[in-house]
C-alpha cells in the first residue's frame, strides 16, 4: 500500500532503524553475520552491536554502506523518509471516523454476483491499479449488464437467471484472461431523503461495491465514506 506523503518525515536514521535495514539486506542476501563481517571488514561482533540497535562508529556505518554495493558511503548518515507514527495514529482515527471499511470477496462465478445483486438496492464500481483497455470494457459491460438486470430481475424465471449466470462468467472469464480480478462487497444503510418528514422512518439500503484490480492485487477491502447524499 502507498503511504500518503503527509505521513512521511525525512529524518537520518536511528540506530534502531540501521539495526532492522541491516539484518533485512543481511537476509536478503542470504548472508550469515560472519559472512557480512568478511565482506564489510568489521568484527562478528560488530554487526551482531548494530543489529542489536547499539550505536556504531561512523567507519562501520560506512563499511556495511559498501558491503551493500552503495556508492554513497554516506548512506546511513543523510535523511530518510520514515513514516511518522503519531500522524499515521491520526490519520487512521480520521478514517475511522469519516469511512466505513467494506470487505471485498474475490467474485469466481456469475451466480455468486447476481445473487449479491438481488439482495441489494443499488452498486457500484471502481477500479484499482494498472488494468488493459480490455479488462476495463468488460467491467463496463458487466456494469451495463447488472444494471439492465437489476431492472428486470423480479420478473426472470429460473432458467433465465441460469442464462444469466452464464453472461456473467463470460465477462468474468474475459478480465481474468486480461490478469485482473474482482471483488465485491456489501454495505448497509439506513438512509433518510432531503425531502422526508421528520416522522417518516429511515430507509434500509444495501448497496454493493464491484472492484476490479491486477490479479493478486485486490485488497481485503476498501473505503467509503460514511456519509451518504441524496438530494
Amino acid at each position: 500500500m502507498t503511504v500518503p506523503k503527509e505521513l512521511i518525515d525525512a529524518r537520518v536514521p536511528t540506530p534502531a532503524d540501521l539495526a532492522e535495514f541491516v539484518q533485512a539486506m543481511r537476509d536478503s542476501n542470504k548472508w550469515s553475520q560472519a559472512t557480512l563481517a568478511e565482506i564489510s571488514r568489521v568484527t562478528e561482533r560488530t554487526i551482531q552491536r548494530v543489529e542489536n540497535g547499539e550505536p556504531s562508529s561512523l567507519d562501520t556505518r560506512r563499511a556495511l554502506a559498501r558491503a551493500f554495493g552503495h556508492d554513497d558511503v554516506d548512506l546511513f548518515e543523510k535523511p530518510w523518509p520514515f513514516t511518522n507514527p503519531e500522524k499515521v495514529k491520526a490519520y487512521i482515527a480520521e478514517l475511522d471516523e469519516t469511512t466505513l471499511k467494506i470487505a471485498l470477496t474475490p467474485i469466481k462465478e456469475g451466480r455468486t454476483l447476481r445473487t449479491m445483486l438481488e439482495g441489494a438496492e443499488s452498486f457500484a464500481t471502481d477500479e484499482i491499479g494498472e488494468l488493459t483497455k480490455q479488462a476495463r470494457e468488460a467491467l463496463a459491460s458487466l456494469a451495463d449488464y447488472l444494471r439492465d438486470y437489476q431492472n428486470i430481475s423480479d420478473e426472470c424465471s429460473m432458467s433465465q437467471k441460469l442464462g444469466v449466470d452464464r453472461d456473467i462468467d463470460d465477462l468474468l472469464q474475459t478480465i481474468t484472461e486480461q490478469g485482473a480480478t474482482v471483488g465485491a462487497g456489501f454495505r448497509h444503510a439506513r438512509l433518510r431523503m432531503k425531502p422526508d418528514p421528520p416522522d417518516k422512518s429511515d430507509m434500509d439500503w444495501t448497496n454493493i461495491h464491484i472492484v476490479i484490480a491486477p490479479k493478486e492485487a485486490l485488497p481485503s477491502g476498501i473505503r467509503v465514506p460514511k456519509r451518504v447524499r441524496f438530494t
